[in-house]
């Protein structure tokens, strides 16, 4: 709880130095004894017996804090302002560790965990204010002067309402539709969670998914329209009849090259379709684990394809080799997404023989669409909406595919 409270301080008092409650050194740390109080209990509650994926270390404690980093706090001295940190705190701890967890039941668990604490510790009841259902912090939400800005710890997150979100969402789907190819999507809250939740990690430095589920639910979709609003190149290998350990790596080439030497923020996208061999599986968790894959560049190679950042790496005076420098390029701007099937009996050894795919990705749970979903996706088809969605939908004039075998399920 010190050492939680001594990273907590400076964070909360960049805002809120002269804030009555959280310019308290005692009342954050109070807060920090809640972060360590939760961290436990979902350690003692969620266990690798569960799910493999359920591995819990003081390093998401530690991102908990700088996470916070990337919200912008209210110096104001109401009552709201006291609820606007334990939101965002408690939205933070829902993004850590409820994302990871499978099944309404656990999930259900988690929230009653979060409540019981914020109840018993703050006597604050943030349970009718369903972050799921009603409120999301996304990056589009942050003003225009803070989202140019720079941070290492990401894009600043701003406060949307559901009919906000929808709003921004469905103008990016206009876009994506005009610029690059029709996007049947209808937006009700498990979609714009998604998105909202590939929004807060895509625009971290070097932030990478892995999503684990089952087809249909929107992963890819969510990834795609993201990437594009965020102007984040997109790219995923052809599985063509030959493709193998040597196309794989070309692909890594490209990727690496794009991210290190020009720059660009990329998404590698892969599905379960793309490891034919357990070797591209290596490869992967290799990039992860270091910006690199050993022995995929020649000697010969790497001289003329780092000597371009030669001069940019002195301006940064980075001290390091051209090689580490340009790893730590990529580091920065690849972000690796893995769309994987839960439900595959291979899917736990996967992951926990390329333990990269747990550490260095954050792990979302998206499995089913929940029952109020199921009973709203039929009254949207019936009503005659496309993807723009809700009440600011706009008609659309080509009928949605699959409506059909969706009704038929009712």
């Amino acid at each position: 709880q010190t050492v939680y409270s001594a990273y907590l301080t400076p964070v909360l008092h960049r805002d809120l130095r002269s804030h009555p409650v959280w310019g308290s050194t005692a009342r954050v740390h109070s807060l920090a004894g809640s972060m360590v109080s939760l961290y436990e209990q979902i350690r003692s509650t969620f266990t690798t017996d569960d799910q493999s994926h359920y591995l819990f270390t003081p390093r998401d404690l530690t991102q908990w804090v700088v996470g916070l980093l990337r919200y912008k706090f209210s110096s104001e001295t109401t009552s709201s302002s006291i609820e606007e940190v334990l939101e965002v705190w408690s939205y933070e701890a829902k993004r850590l560790f409820r994302d990871r967890l499978v099944g309404e039941k656990a999930q259900n668990t988690f929230d009653s965990l979060l409540n019981s604490i914020l109840m018993t510790e703050w006597s604050v009841d943030l349970s009718q204010h369903d972050n799921k259902a009603t409120v999301y912090y996304v990056t589009w939400a942050a003003s225009s002067a803070a989202t140019n800005q720079a941070h290492k710890c990401g894009r600043l997150l701003g406060r949307l309402a559901t009919s906000d979100l929808k709003e921004v969402v469905s103008k990016g789907i206009l876009s994506y539709s005009r610029e690059q190819s029709e996007l049947d999507i209808m937006l009700f809250s498990e979609v714009l969670e998604y998105i909202s939740r590939v929004d807060r990690v895509l625009t971290q430095p070097g932030g990478s998914l892995l999503m684990g589920g089952r087809s249909g639910v929107g992963r890819r979709t969510a990834v795609s329209l993201v990437a594009f609003m965020h102007h984040i190149t997109l790219y995923t290998p052809n599985v063509s009849r030959n493709f193998g350990v040597k196309q794989f790596k070309n692909d890594l080439k490209n990727v690496m090259q794009l991210a290190g030497l020009e720059g660009e923020q990329v998404v590698f996208l892969l599905e379960d379709h793309h490891f034919v061999d357990t070797a591209l599986l290596e490869l992967t968790n290799s990039l992860l684990s270091a910006g690199e894959v050993p022995g995929l560049y020649t000697p010969e190679e790497l001289e003329p394809l780092l000597t371009p950042l030669r001069d940019l790496a002195s301006q940064e005076g980075y001290r390091g080799t051209l090689f580490s420098y340009y790893c730590s390029r990529i580091k920065s701007n690849l972000h690796v997404v893995l769309i994987m099937d839960s439900s595959n009996p291979n899917f736990a050894r996967q992951c926990e023989s390329n333990p990269a795919f747990y550490t260095r990705c954050s792990f979302q749970s998206m499995e089913f669409w929940s029952n109020s979903s199921m009973i709203q996706i039929p009254r949207m088809l019936l009503s005659g909406y496309g993807h723009r969605g809700g009440s600011t939908a706009v008609q659309s004039d080509r009928p949605l595919t699959g409506g059909d075998d969706i009704l038929k399920a009712f």
